[in-house]
C-alpha cells in the first residue's frame, strides 16, 4: 500500500533544479519555497524500495569518493 502526500506553498516562488550560479542577486534575496512530494510505501514493496534507495545512496557516495581521490591535493 502506498500513500501520496504533497506540499506546495501557494504564492511562493519555486526554483526547481536551478544552480546557485544561475540565480541573480535579486532572486537570491527572495524567499524560496520548498516543494516536495512524499510517497510512503508499506510492506514488502516498502522493503524493496528501501533496498533500492540504499543501493542508490551507496552508488552516489562511492562515485563522490572516487572523484575526490582523482583530484590533486592542494597545500
Amino acid at each position: 500500500m502506498a500513500e501520496h502526500r504533497s506540499r506546495d506553498d501557494a504564492g511562493s516562488r519555486r526554483i526547481h533544479g536551478t544552480p546557485p550560479s544561475a540565480i541573480s542577486n535579486a532572486e537570491a534575496t527572495e524567499t524560496l519555497a520548498v516543494v516536495f512530494d512524499l510517497t510512503v510505501v508499506h510492506g514488502a514493496e516498502g522493503r524493496r524500495l528501501a533496498v533500492l534507495q540504499a543501493q542508490a545512496i551507496i552508488a552516489v557516495l562511492t562515485w563522490l569518493h572516487e572523484q575526490a581521490q582523482r583530484r590533486p591535493r592542494t597545500a
